[in-house]
């Protein structure tokens, strides 16, 4: 993910005009599903583990800092930012 100042927060509305913000939240949420899996598989204390959670907590700090509040939109197989799709779940037909 991309860092942004922390001086400059920006509205969801303001967000959700900007492509690369929902890019940003759709990759945060690709790597929480993934951090999820790899705490399933591993101890607590695996290396991998630590610097997974790590990444994921500094990723959704960047998030905030540089959205303030997110609103998503759930349903069963997708999650939306302001009508932008931002994580969607693969089919497993």
């Amino acid at each position: 993910m991309h860092s942004q100042s922390s001086d400059v927060v920006r509205t969801s509305s303001e967000a959700a005009t900007d492509p690369a913000g929902s890019r940003e939240l759709g990759q945060w949420l690709t790597h929480f599903g993934r951090t999820c899996k790899t705490c399933r598989l591993y101890d607590v204390n695996n290396p991998t583990v630590v610097r997974f959670r790590e990444d994921l907590y500094q990723g959704l700090r960047t998030l905030l800092e540089g959205f303030g509040d997110l609103t998503l939109e759930i349903a069963s197989r997708e999650m939306s930012f302001h009508d932008a799709v931002v994580y969607r779940a693969t089919s497993r037909d």
